[in-house]
C-alpha cells in the first residue's frame, strides 16, 4: 500500500503524528494515512456521498477513527473490499486532494476544453524530455500538457540553459499530432505558437509585445519567453511534435548570462496568477491550432509577419560574411527569413543562419 501511494506524482511520506503513524502528501495536503500499529487498514480521503454509500455497500469500509467522518474512510485489507477498489480509493483520495488545491498550484488546473489532459510535477528534468520519453502512450487528448514548477535541465536554442526560478514562472510542454501538417509547413506550427504566447503576455502586459524570429517573445527589447519545438515525421506528415515553453512571470531578478530576460513582474510591478496566464495560452493556442487545421496557414503567417519584432526599418544582423543592415520582407511558409539589405540584395535564411544583433 505504501508502494501504491508513493507512486503518485509528487507526494511525500512524513510522520507528523509521531513515529508509528505516517501520513501522505501532495503539496502539503493529507490524502491518505497508514498506522505501523494498525496494519490491517489504510485510512483515506473520500468524497462525502461517495463516502456514504461506499460504507452501506462494504462492511471491510467504515468511518475514520479520529478523523472527519463525513471526509475520511477507514479501509480494511483483508474484507470485502478487493485490491482493485482499495487502488481505485486510493487514486480518488489523491484526485480529490488535488482538487482543492490552490489553482496557483497548477495541480487541479481548470483546462479550457476537453482537448486537454494535464500532468503537473513539482520538479522534472524538463517538460520537453518527459513528453519524449513518455512517447505519446498515455496521451488520450488531442494535446498533452505538462507542467513544472522547476526544471533540472531545461534549455533553450542551441543549447543555452533557461533560467528560472521555482514556482515562479511557466514551465511547459505541449505534446500533440498535427498529422495535417507536411514538413515544409512545420514552421506554421511554431508561428501560431508564438503568436499564442504574445496575445496571453499582451493580455497581462498592456506594452508593446513582438516575435522575434523564430518564436522568442519580446516586451520592447527584452526576452519574456522563449521555446522550442520538435517534429517526428513519417512520410509526407507530422506524426508528433513536442513544444517546450518558458515564460517568465513572478521571476524578480536574473542571474545568468542571458543578455536581456524580463518578467512580467518587472515589467507590471506585481505578481500575476500563474494558472490564469496559462489557461489564456491554452485557449489562444487552441484558436491558432484550429486555423491550422482548417487550411487557413496563411491567415496564421501573416498575423506572425505582422507581430514580428523590428518589422520597420533598418536593423543590425550578423551572417557566416560578418555584419550587416538590413530591412525585414517578410517570413516564407517554411521559416525562411526575407531580408532586404542596404544594396537591395534580398537575403534569404533559414534558422541558425543569421542572428539579430541587439
Amino acid at each position: 500500500m505504501r508502494a501504491l501511494l508513493l507512486g503518485f506524482t509528487d507526494v511525500t511520506e512524513d510522520e507528523p503524528f509521531g513515529p508509528d503513524y505516517l501520513v501522505y502528501r501532495i503539496a502539503g495536503k493529507i490524502f491518505a494515512a497508514l498506522s505501523l500499529e494498525r496494519t490491517e487498514l489504510v485510512c483515506m480521503k473520500c468524497e462525502p456521498e461517495y463516502a456514504a454509500e461506499l460504507r452501506e455497500h462494504y462492511d471491510g469500509i467504515r468511518p475514520a477513527w479520529h478523523w472527519n467522518k463525513q471526509h475520511w474512510n477507514d479501509v480494511y485489507f483483508d474484507s470485502d473490499v478487493t485490491d482493485d477498489l482499495i487502488e481505485q480509493l486510493a487514486r480518488h483520495a489523491y484526485g480529490e486532494t488535488v482538487k482543492s488545491l490552490p489553482q496557483k498550484l497548477l495541480y487541479g488546473l481548470r483546462l479550457p476544453s476537453p482537448r486537454w489532459q494535464h500532468r503537473h510535477f513539482a520538479q522534472l528534468d524538463s517538460t520537453m524530455a518527459f513528453l519524449k520519453e513518455e512517447g505519446g502512450e498515455e496521451q488520450v487528448a488531442e494535446f498533452a500538457l505538462v507542467t513544472a514548477d522547476y526544471q533540472t535541465a531545461g534549455h533553450g536554442q542551441k543549447g543555452t540553459v533557461w533560467e528560472s526560478a521555482a514556482q515562479a514562472n511557466l514551465l511547459l510542454g505541449i505534446g500533440l499530432h498535427p498529422s495535417f501538417l507536411t514538413p515544409d509547413k512545420q514552421f506554421l506550427l511554431s508561428a501560431g505558437t508564438a503568436l499564442s504566447v504574445a496575445d496571453t503576455v499582451q493580455k497581462y502586459c498592456k506594452c508593446e509585445v513582438c516575435v522575434k524570429w523564430p518564436n522568442d517573445i519580446y516586451i520592447n527589447d527584452n526576452k519574456v519567453c522563449g521555446m522550442l519545438l520538435e517534429h517526428t515525421l513519417c512520410g509526407r506528415a507530422i506524426s508528433r511534435s513536442i513544444i517546450g515553453i518558458g515564460l517568465n512571470i513572478n521571476q524578480k531578478a536574473f542571474e545568468g548570462d542571458a543578455p536581456n530576460p524580463v518578467s512580467f513582474i518587472q515589467v507590471r510591478g506585481k505578481e500575476t496568477d500563474r494558472a490564469a496566464v496559462l489557461r489564456h495560452f491554452l485557449q489562444r493556442f487552441e484558436h491558432y491550432y484550429s486555423l491550422l487545421q482548417n487550411n487557413k496557414g496563411e491567415q496564421v503567417l501573416e498575423e506572425y509577419v505582422r507581430r514580428m519584432y523590428r518589422r520597420e526599418g533598418n536593423h543590425r544582423y550578423a551572417d557566416a560574411h560578418g555584419n550587416f543592415l538590413a530591412r525585414l520582407e517578410t517570413v516564407a511558409p517554411d521559416g525562411t527569413l526575407h531580408l532586404r539589405d542596404l544594396d537591395g540584395n534580398l537575403r534569404q535564411y533559414l534558422f541558425k543562419e543569421v542572428s539579430y544583433l541587439l
